[in-house]
């Protein structure tokens, strides 16, 4: 029974985040950059990766390469394939690991069951793990490494303090956000336990790190503070519009109706009840530490500790200004939702009316936002490589000359993996001098960077930017139009070309 148990929610995890992707599988931003990097990885049996197809980074690769590493080890026809899965069978895996442990920690079925069904039901996960991303990996790691810090405290077994510094090491390799938040999980019990071991395991980590890598991981710690920097300065144009926001194309009624994100982000009824699902996450766990305080088993308090250290640095890094930079602060619930789906799961098996009433409304909020996820993901226009789409990339494919800019920028992704021709893009974990005044938000005019970067074409969806709003001075012609994909060619200088 509790393997069939396992069986059907692994089914049920595996479906909530991939339904999108059955009629819509050519869909991801990050996606085509991790094909690319493992396909190249194979190829050149190196560290770093060189890839030379993006103008505002830098060739030598300095993204976390741990993901990229483990895709290189399956056919590159089959990832073409199946990528849209990796992600969601991760996040799967994940979710067996929640199960299992609450039945290990609990011997109750229906209490595991429950665990998993939370986990199996996060809206948030259901949302990044939709697509190839190492989000979910990062995340699986992460709670590895805590399993088994658990298992060190709980029994001082030093097999366990090495396997949770090996999972650390592999973290730091694996996903930039994840490494973020064990260093702060780590400095957290540190403090909450006045206990200087915990510094003493981060540092082994970081240690570790370097010299098992070779020393390479000092390249992606570089990287990783030099992205931080360049949101440090550029934190009042997160998730701006990257034309319509700008200072030199300003227009708030279209930065408003063309942000082309898609999800509940733009919805104000909809984020108030992903709010409304995080208070009630939070204010269940609070009222059950409260009823167990004092008599709370060792796993119940490591993972209360767990839990309200991520929810500690949610609220800091989302409302406190000097730090913001540090990441989207709803991101890092990410990484609470392991020990949120036990300790949920331990409150429900109080069986009063209360507590089976609260939990079962944080379920149905669950289910309803995913239905609503699932829906605007179809109008996701930065992630979703539409039949249109995919017919313009494979004319570029053909074009003679080599400098494409996107408008979104994130076809780029798809110029590069598919066309492998230079491209006006970077953010891959190096070059973010180069990327300042493009991204998030263009500080120059767009013919600076055609001019700067011998850029040939321009492919244009016109549902994110309106071609006659760009206001363009120097020589185009239209050289291919598919509905709201126009394809631009910059020709000498001169007077401007008028569209048909």
């Amino acid at each position: 029974m509790v393997f069939l148990s396992c069986v059907f929610l692994s089914i049920l995890t595996f479906f909530l985040r991939v339904r999108p992707r059955i009629f819509q599988r050519r869909f991801g931003i990050d996606s085509w950059y991790y094909l690319l990097y493992a396909q190249e990885f194979r190829k050149q049996k190196r560290l770093p990766v060189i890839l030379p197809y993006y103008l505002l980074d830098i060739p030598e690769q300095r993204y976390p390469p741990g993901l990229p590493i483990a895709l290189s080890m399956f056919p590159q026809k089959f990832l073409e394939n199946y990528h849209w899965a990796v992600a969601a069978f991760i996040d799967t895996v994940q979710m067996a690991v929640v199960y299992f442990t609450a039945y290990a920690l609990t011997g109750n079925l229906p209490t595991a069951s429950l665990a998993a069904l939370f986990y199996a039901t996060s809206p948030i996960l259901v949302t990044q793990n939709s697509n190839l991303n190492s989000r979910s990996s990062g995340a699986l790691v992460l709670s590895l490494s805590m399993l088994f810090l658990y298992g060190f405290v709980l029994s001082s077994n030093y097999i366990y303090l090495i396997l949770a510094i090996l999972f650390g090491v592999v973290l730091l390799h694996t996903h930039k956000l994840a490494t973020q938040q064990m260093s702060f999980i780590l400095l957290g019990l540190a403090a909450f336990y006045l206990n200087v071991t915990y510094l003493f395991i981060l540092a082994g980590i970081y240690f570790s790190a370097f010299v098992l890598s070779g020393g390479y991981y000092l390249k992606i710690l570089k990287g990783h503070i030099e992205i931080l920097r360049f949101w440090r300065q550029n934190l009042p144009y997160l998730g701006a519009h990257q034309i319509y926001e700008s200072p030199l194309y300003f227009n708030a009624e279209k930065a408003r109706i063309m942000k082309g994100c898609g999800g509940i982000a733009i919805n104000k009824f909809w984020i108030n009840m992903a709010k409304l699902q995080f208070v009630l996450i939070f204010c269940v766990i609070v009222v059950y530490a409260f009823v167990c305080r004092g008599k709370a088993d060792s796993s119940e308090a490591f993972f209360l500790a767990w839990f309200f250290i991520s929810f500690f640095c949610i609220m800091v890094i989302t409302y406190f200004k000097p730090i913001k930079f540090m990441g989207e602060g709803q991101r890092y619930f990410t990484y609470a939702i392991f020990p949120a789906s036990f300790l949920l799961a331990k409150f429900y098996s109080f069986h009063k009316f209360e507590t089976v009433l609260i939990v079962t409304v944080i379920l149905a909020i669950n289910i309803l936002l995913i239905v609503k996820i699932h829906s605007e993901q179809k109008k996701n226009i930065l992630a979703a490589l539409s039949d249109d789409l995919f017919e313009m990339i494979k004319f570029v494919r053909g074009l003679p000359k080599d400098g494409i800019m996107c408008l979104p920028f994130s076809y780029c992704e798809h110029i590069a993996y598919f066309c492998r021709k230079k491209t006006l893009w970077g953010a891959h974990g190096g070059g973010y001098v180069k990327l300042q005044g493009f991204f998030p938000v263009l500080l120059k005019p767009i013919e600076y960077f055609i001019q700067s970067y011998d850029i040939s074409y321009c492919l244009i969806n016109e549902n994110f930017v309106s071609l006659e709003d760009l206001k363009l001075t120097v020589k185009y012609k239209i050289i291919e139009e598919k509905n709201q994909y126009l394809l631009l060619e910059f020709v000498n200088e001169g007077a401007v070309s008028i569209r048909a």
